[in-house]
């Protein structure tokens, strides 16, 4: 009686452990779900940022409690970091629709980064995964802090995590990361002043590119890789001084933005790029082209429009879109039509009132 007893309890203890596990797993899952599928999905619609970022955040907080339990292993505390990564871009990541909470974003970078650093030195996910966060804080160090010495040292840790990885373990998500990474470069090149350093920086990229596996090469990622390269390129050329040179370059990547954003409309990292490069291009074409001049600039405030109707919120979005309007109101004053500039130039200055009273510094 005692062992029926006993077996009769250990099976369903077992039956308990079997359940618990499989809840474990699904509530994993359904948090992936959320954080990485949903999300991705979810970005393309109007003014969801608000809603990516609570559904971001519950995600996160159920794979923070599993990360915690003692059925987590390394694969769940690494998901739980990389979940700290995706709420900080969508919290304050400069390049990308965000709600300009700097310091939340900062936070949950340093959450990854504690939940990385325990993590085996020698996973080639890890590594990728303290890239993009290091990545991530150097873009927030750069256009939030203006602080270049500490986005060069983020910068450069991580790029030492991506060179820890054996070449015969490099797959497509460490070829993103650096393709991240270089990106952040690009702009603090741009913005420290070293100019020269931007046009091999390109090159740089767009072999990167020919170097990812055959399958991916002509991929939307690789074609938006290679139209980066040109924006990079011509924007380079433009503010060494020549103009002429930069136009053939931006041109060449408005028409593989164009494509691509024809292939997945309201991408906002594809969009994002489009109204950057075009503005690009009105600043190149002052001179050697003012028609063309004109026509980017035309662009770039119907892309910028339609970045805003993805999220009216984002802050560099916002003073994207002031500094349109202010070259369309000098473009209207150089033709002769000052009503209209005058016109535009108070929408302008009503923008800049709004920004001085919410950041007064």
């Amino acid at each position: 009686a005692a062992l029926a007893l006993a077996l009769a309890a250990y099976a369903r203890a077992d039956e308990a452990r079997r359940a618990e596990q499989a809840r474990f797993t699904e509530l994993r899952s359904l948090a992936g779900y959320m954080l990485f599928d949903l999300d991705t999905r979810m970005r393309r619609i109007a003014g969801s940022t608000d809603a990516r970022a609570n559904l971001t955040a519950r995600a996160q907080s159920y794979l923070s409690a599993l990360a915690a339990s003692a059925q987590a292993d390394p694969g769940l505390r690494q998901e739980a970091a990389q979940g700290f990564n995706q709420l900080a871009r969508i919290q304050g990541l400069p390049t990308e629709p965000n709600l300009g909470l700097r310091e939340e974003a900062r936070a949950n970078l340093r959450r990854a980064q504690d939940l990385l650093m325990g993590l085996p030195a020698d996973a080639p996910a890890r590594a990728v995964a303290l890239s993009r966060t290091h990545a991530y804080r150097a873009m927030i160090e750069l256009h939030g802090d203006a602080n270049q010495d500490g986005a060069a040292r983020s910068l450069d840790a991580a790029f030492a995590a991506l060179n820890s990885i054996p070449e015969g373990q490099r797959g497509a998500d460490w070829a993103t990361a650096l393709a991240n990474a270089r990106h952040a470069k690009v702009d603090l090149l741009l913005l420290s002043g070293r100019i020269d350093e931007m046009a091999p920086l390109a090159e740089e990229i767009e072999r990167g590119v020919d170097a990812w596996p055959a399958s991916e090469r002509n991929s939307p990622a690789a074609k938006f890789e290679r139209a980066y390269a040109d924006f990079v390129r011509g924007q380079a050329r433009n503010v060494a001084g020549s103009p002429a040179e930069a136009l053939p370059f931006l041109q060449a990547g408005e028409r593989q933005l164009v494509q691509l954003d024809a292939q997945s409309p309201n991408d906002p990292i594809v969009l994002n790029a489009l109204a950057w490069l075009a503005y690009e291009g009105y600043n190149a074409g002052t001179e050697p082209n003012p028609a063309e001049s004109a026509r980017f600039l035309a662009l770039a405030r119907r892309t910028v429009d339609r970045l805003l109707a993805l999220e009216a919120n984002d802050r560099s979005l916002q003073s994207l879109a002031i500094n349109v309007r202010q070259s369309q109101a000098e473009l209207l004053s150089a033709q002769g039509r000052f009503a209209d500039a005058i016109a535009l130039q108070r929408d302008v200055l009503n923008g800049r009132r709004a920004v001085a009273r919410r950041d007064h510094d």
